[in-house]
Parts: structure tokens; C-alpha cells; sequence
């Protein structure tokens, strides 16, 4: 531990392990942070996405949730249509009482908790009603379970008479509280003149407690629209304020390649979704705030950034370790050269520039050590003629001329090594000088210098 701690002291007091370390760690860092970027803006993208789907998905449930109830209901109106005993002729022509038509009815809603009334009315018998209530009169019927504020009983029965095909009435709210959805079935269907009708009821509660599980963990509002794009349906979760003039100008807008939109209003984001029928040509349009859905995703986020950051701290560490481990080698070896150098102890230097200018200093003493032992031997005799030009490259000294002489040169007494590297210097600039190659070689005998002389002519 100790030795990690000071290759760490070492590293940040190092200006060449700074160098390293921090353009490297800062590469490495933008790198990972961008990398970082793009795939949690990835991630959020497509958690939303996936919230967005799953809000469809429930809307697509919800869709079949009471597209297979309108199925049975469509069955239970065509199998009327088709039964003998819901003739067109009044019953006091019939053998069916309107006691037996009632209880067919009542039989035909056996289990069915989504029609509150199903009923027959009878072109031929204008102010009766058999429903699965009882035979009564058509007043009696409006007054007692149907009757709205929006109109009139003559009102409603003319509404009526005027369908030759299958018509949805919008939920209207009854007098008595309760409000309903209406779906009138003619008899003979796309006939001109029918006969009769097959008139359900179904209480908007009942779609009501279908639609609200759309809004468990949101606020917003849906609507249906009928085949003909008329709103029939609208809830609103938490006693909000209805949006339903927006909502219809913005669902105006929808194409066709896309499902849901990103809309604003009144200052508020929110994501209208959009699903149609296969079955009838209905359309179901949810509104819900963006929150709602985005807001769900915030843990998730977090603790996948949470992930993240952790991975980044720990490629950084990684990254670190990798430069202190290599570094450790050029630490060491800066060490020693220091200590040539006689650098004190923590004196902040460059390992690069250390290094770099021992190893010049290096090779400049393997140089002059080569030149010398080349000209020592020259002096020896031991050359050969064919390789003094390549030799002479190579130590980087100059002979123009084929042709040199030795001088020596004695002095009385030893002298000190730094008086003869001195006297060595001195004669050499001044041959120089004088435009005569010298090169001096320092032997180990005291009392004595050697010259090369590189003359024109022998």
C-alpha cells in the first residue's frame, strides 16, 4: 500500500507522468463520457419508446375489451332480426305475448352485465316497447330509465325512425343520474323502410370501469369516435376538466404511419395515442400527460446511469493503474540518472527531457571514446586502408587527405586530468584556426599528449 502511495506522490509530482496522464485520462474520458452520452440518450429513447408501447398496447386492450362486447351485442341484435317471433305485425295478430318477448329478451342477456336494457320497438306499434325490463309503454320506458335533459321523448323516437343502418348515439346523461350509450340495429338492416329496431342501452359506467385502468398510474382523458369519426365516449381520470375541443383538433392531425403524437396544451405536454377498430371502424384516442409516462422511467434512469458512472470510475482507476505500472520502470531508471546528476531529493523534474539528455550525453561519450580508439590504433598501425573513409563517417570526423602524421607532445611532471582536457581543447581550436584537422588523444600516461595531423601531402 505504502508503495502504491508513493508511485502515486511520484507520478503527480512528475511533469512527464502529468504529461501522460492527463491527456490520456482526458481522451479517455471524453471518449467514455460520449460513449456514455449516446447510449443513455439510447436508453432513454427506447424506455420511452417501450412506455409509449406499453400505453398502446393497453389502449389496444381496451379496444378489444369492448369491441368483443359491441360483437355480442351485434349477435344477440342480428339474432332478433332473425327470430320468428319478433314479427312485424302487432302481437293482438301474433301468437307471442309481449310477456314471452320480454323474457326472450331477458334470456338474451343472461350473464351480460355490460347492456343495462336491450329492447324491440315496433314501427307498426309506435307507442309500445318490449324490453328485457317488460312489455310498457314507450312513455313509461322514457320516463322511468331514459329520459334526458338534451331532448324530448318525441325527440329521441324520431332519431330513431330515421336509421337504416346500424347508428351509435353519443353517452347522453338521464334524469335519474345515470347516462348511456345507445346502439340502434334497424330491421331489415340497410332496408329504407324497416320495421322495427333493436335498441341497446349500456351505461356509461360500464365502459367507464373498462377505460380507468388506462389512467391507474396516469392522468388524462380518452374518446370514441364512431366509423363516421363523431365522438360517442369521452372519460376524464381525476375529475380534470375536459380537453375533448383540443383533442379533436389535434387528432385532426394524425397520419396514418404514426400512432401517437407529442401535443401541447394549455401549457402542458402530454402524448395522444391513437387505435382503430379492425371490427367497426371505432377510434380510440388517449390523451396522458408526458409526465406521466417519462416520469416512470426516472428510477430506471438513475440507477442505469448509477451503472454507468461506476463503470466509468472503474475504467478511469484502470486506466491510471496501467500508466502508474509502466511508468514505475521510467521512474526508476529517471532515479538513477538523477542521482548522476546530483538532483536533490524531491525535486520536481522532466523524465522526458532527463533521460533524453543523458542518453545525448551517452552517445556523445561513446563518440569521442570510438574517435579515440580509432586514432589510437591508427597510431598503432592497425587499419586498414579500404575502411579509414567509412570508419571516418562513422565516428564523425574529418580526413580530407590520405596522408597524417603523429605528434607528441611531453611535459615536465604529471598533470591533472582536467589541465590536460583543458591543453587538449586549447591545441585543437587553434589548429582549427589555422585550417590544420587535428585530434588530440588523451593517453593514460601523465606526462604526455598525442596529435593526428591530417596533412595535404606526405
Amino acid at each position: 500500500m505504502r508503495l502504491i502511495r508513493n508511485n502515486i506522490i511520484n507520478a503527480l509530482k512528475s511533469k512527464f507522468a502529468r504529461s501522460i496522464m492527463i491527456p490520456l485520462i482526458s481522451i479517455f474520458v471524453v471518449v467514455l463520457a460520449t460513449i456514455i452520452l449516446i447510449v443513455f440518450t439510447s436508453f432513454t429513447s427506447e424506455m420511452k419508446i417501450n412506455a409509449i408501447d406499453k400505453k398502446m398496447q393497453q389502449l389496444s386492450n381496451t379496444e378489444q375489451g369492448i369491441t368483443s362486447r359491441i360483437s355480442e351485442i351485434n349477435s344477440i341484435s342480428y339474432y332478433i332480426s332473425r327470430d320468428s317471433q319478433f314479427s312485424f305485425i302487432p302481437l293482438s295478430s301474433n301468437k307471442y305475448s309481449g310477456y314471452e318477448l320480454a323474457k326472450t329478451l331477458q334470456k338474451l342477456l343472461a350473464g351480460n352485465r355490460f347492456v343495462s336494457y336491450l329492447s324491440y320497438y315496433r314501427i307498426s306499434e309506435a307507442d309500445k316497447i318490449y324490453t328485457s325490463k317488460g312489455e310498457m309503454q314507450f312513455h313509461t320506458f322514457w320516463n322511468s330509465y331514459i329520459q334526458t335533459e338534451e331532448e324530448t321523448e318525441e325527440q329521441y323516437l324520431n332519431q330513431i325512425r330515421l336509421q337504416t343502418d346500424r347508428k351509435v348515439f353519443p353517452v347522453k346523461a338521464s334524469k335519474n343520474g345515470k347516462s348511456f350509450l345507445t346502439i340502434i340495429y334497424p330491421i331489415p338492416l340497410l332496408s329504407s323502410q324497416p320495421s322495427a329496431y333493436v335498441i341497446t342501452h349500456i351505461e356509461g359506467g360500464q365502459i367507464d370501469d373498462i377505460v380507468s385502468s388506462l389512467f391507474a398510474d396516469s392522468q388524462g382523458e380518452i374518446l370514441i369516435y364512431d366509423l363516421y369519426d363523431e365522438l360517442i365516449y369521452n372519460y376524464v381520470s381525476s375529475g380534470r376538466d375536459s380537453l375533448q375541443d383540443k383533442i379533436n383538433e389535434e387528432v385532426a392531425l394524425f397520419t396514418e404511419d404514426k400512432p401517437y403524437r407529442n401535443v401541447t396544451i394549455e401549457g402542458q405536454d402530454y402524448i395522444l395515442l391513437k387505435h382503430r377498430s379492425d371490427y367497426n371502424g371505432w377510434s380510440y384516442v388517449s390523451l396522458i400527460r408526458r409526465d406521466d409516462i417519462t416520469g416512470n422511467l426516472t428510477d430506471k434512469q438513475i440507477s442505469f446511469l448509477l451503472i454507468l458512472i461506476t463503470i466509468t470510475l472503474f475504467a478511469i482507476t484502470a486506466v491510471f493503474a496501467l500508466v502508474l505500472f509502466n511508468y514505475r520502470f521510467i521512474n526508476r531508471l529517471a532515479e538513477t540518472v538523477s542521482k548522476d546528476l546530483n538532483l536533490e531529493d524531491g525535486e520536481e523534474y522532466n523524465e522526458q527531457i532527463l533521460l533524453s539528455n543523458a542518453f545525448l550525453t551517452l552517445m556523445e561519450k561513446t563518440q569521442i571514446t570510438k574517435q579515440k580508439l580509432f586514432l589510437t590504433n591508427l597510431l598503432a598501425g592497425q587499419y586498414d586502408e579500404t575502411t579509414i573513409e567509412s570508419a571516418v563517417n562513422e565516428y564523425n570526423m574529418t580526413f580530407e587527405y590520405e596522408n597524417y602524421i603523429a605528434c607528441v607532445l611531453y611535459f615536465h611532471g604529471n598533470l591533472e586530468k582536467g589541465l590536460t582536457n583543458s591543453i587538449m581543447l586549447y591545441l585543437k581550436e587553434y589548429f582549427d584556426r589555422n585550417d590544420m584537422q587535428c585530434y588530440p588523444i588523451s593517453q593514460t600516461n601523465p606526462h604526455c599528449i598525442f596529435f593526428v595531423f591530417i596533412l595535404k601531402s606526405s
